[in-house]
């Protein structure tokens, strides 16, 4: 039996209008993202001067990595000041991370157990639509409270 969605060898799915428009706007997506990207990191090899000359151009003459060794030298001001705000970041990141799993993994053993003993009675009909608003609201609350909390002490 053949349905329509089934594909032969040799065949090509033909492209309509709207496939073709989300194609575009994907690489325009793309583009979007991907150029401010391309330019930071150019302008991350150009030298002070060059960051700031006119017209801009997009591949520097002189690549340097001097503002890298500037940066993440330990010795000066600035790669200090950047080195302790990189290591903050990476501190908290890891420990929401961690924290973040820890409870799902929690919050979903115990959906899990309820479901298992309660059956059909633990989906209760509506519950698919409130789920997401539900544990939206929650979430915002207790990290509310958790931020009210620890701006207070």
């Amino acid at each position: 039996m053949s349905s329509n969605y089934e594909r032969t060898a040799g065949s090509r799915s033909r492209l309509d209008p709207w496939s073709i428009a989300g194609w575009i706007f994907l690489v325009l997506l793309l583009l979007f993202t991907v150029i401010p990207i391309a330019w930071m990191i150019s302008t991350s090899l150009k030298t002070q001067l060059g960051a700031l000359q006119f017209p801009p151009t997009w591949i520097p003459a002189n690549p340097t990595l001097d503002n890298y060794t500037r940066l993440l030298n330990p010795n000066n001001e600035l790669g200090r000041t950047f080195l302790r705000y990189m290591g903050n970041s990476l501190l908290v990141a890891t420990s929401t991370t961690i924290i973040g799993v820890a409870v799902a993994a929690i919050v979903t053993a115990a959906v899990m157990v309820t479901m298992f003993y309660l059956g059909p009675w633990a989906d209760p009909p509506g519950m698919d639509e409130l789920w997401w608003p539900l544990s939206t609201a929650a979430a915002l609350l207790a990290s509310w409270r958790w931020w009210a909390r620890r701006r207070a002490t």
